[in-house]
């Protein structure tokens, strides 16, 4: 016969409240100004993947040294 499931130790009540409608306006224009933003940007010329590569093997050599 299987035990009873088991239950946390510790509850977090936590109530987030819904944002106000200045909020929301708030938040729709600051994301209409961070497009307009990127809209006049250059590509920067690496990727996240580059980035990875570059962090795990900085000199490139690919060896395990």
């Amino acid at each position: 016969m299987p035990g009873k499931p088991a239950q946390p130790k510790w509850h977090l009540n936590i109530v987030i409240p819904e944002p106000t409608p200045e909020a929301l306006a708030r938040r729709r224009e600051l994301s209409a100004r961070m497009d307009d933003l990127r809209a006049t940007m250059q590509p920067l010329g690496f990727s996240v993947v580059d980035i990875i590569r570059e962090a795990r093997d900085p000199d490139g050599d690919f060896s395990s040294e």
